[in-house]
């Protein structure tokens, strides 16, 4: 999908499913990339999957809220692990203000955490991740 195209909650979980699968497949082929999977599997389970719109690069997790039901990139998590030093890397810009620059680095067992912290303190995404799962 491209930014601006109309997005659907019903094409939100698929898309996610999708980026589950291709992280399996990443796996399968011998990358190292479960602290990533572990990220992706939360996501779903959390019901975030109905809210937040999937992206990959590379071997790259990317994040972005959806703006008015379309596919809008100018609020995106990105989400890396590097298996030569077993770290996920979080890094976020929304790109209109510098002092929305953030980047935090964990261990790979620690992902999930840090990923909830990230959602809890960023105003952009913890207005869409916080709501009642009624309202989803």
């Amino acid at each position: 999908m491209q930014e601006g195209d109309p997005i659907t909650v019903g094409q939100l979980k698929n898309e996610w499913s999708n980026v589950l699968s291709k992280y399996d497949q990443f796996i399968q082929a011998g990358n190292k990339l479960r602290p990533i999977r572990f990220i992706v599997r939360h996501i779903i389970d959390r019901g975030y999957d109905s809210v937040l719109f999937p992206g990959t690069s590379m071997y790259s997790l990317l994040i972005s809220i959806p703006s008015d039901d379309r596919v809008n990139f100018s609020k995106t998590l990105k989400i890396e692990f590097d298996h030569l030093t077993e770290k996920v890397k979080f890094r976020y810009n929304d790109g209109t203000d510098p002092q929305s620059k953030w980047e935090e680095t964990c261990q790979a067992t620690e992902g999930v955490d840090l990923l909830e912290n990230f959602l809890a303190a960023n105003t952009h995404f913890s207005l869409v991740t916080k709501k009642p799962s009624g309202e989803r």
